[in-house]
C-alpha cells in the first residue's frame, strides 16, 4: 500500500513508494532520474549528518550495489549503474 512520504524512514522505503508508483516519482522511467534522486538523498543525509546505510553512492565509492552490478555484468564502467542498466535493456 503506497505511504505518504512523511512516513518513510529511510531509502529502501522510497524506493519500495518508486516500485509501487514509478511513473509518479520517475520522470519517463528513467533511471538516470531515479539515481539524481538517490543521489540527492545521499547529499541530503551526509548534510544532517545521517548514518544510514546506503548502497547507491557514497563519496569516494560507487557504492555497494555499483559493485554487485559489476560483477554481475563481468565488467567496471565508470559511466554509474544507471547508465549501464539502460544500455543492457536498450
Amino acid at each position: 500500500m503506497p505511504r505518504h512520504v512523511g512516513d518513510l524512514t529511510d531509502v529502501y522505503g522510497f524506493l519500495e513508494e518508486v516500485r509501487l508508483r514509478p511513473g509518479m516519482w520517475v520522470h519517463r522511467s528513467s533511471l538516470q532520474h531515479l539515481n539524481s534522486m538517490l543521489t540527492g538523498c545521499r547529499v541530503a543525509l551526509g548534510i544532517y549528518d545521517i548514518a544510514e546505510p546506503f548502497d547507491f553512492w557514497t563519496p569516494g565509492s560507487q557504492g555497494r550495489f555499483s559493485e554487485w552490478l559489476w560483477k554481475r555484468l563481468g565488467r567496471h564502467s565508470s559511466l554509474g549503474w544507471a547508465t549501464e542498466i539502460e544500455r543492457e535493456t536498450e
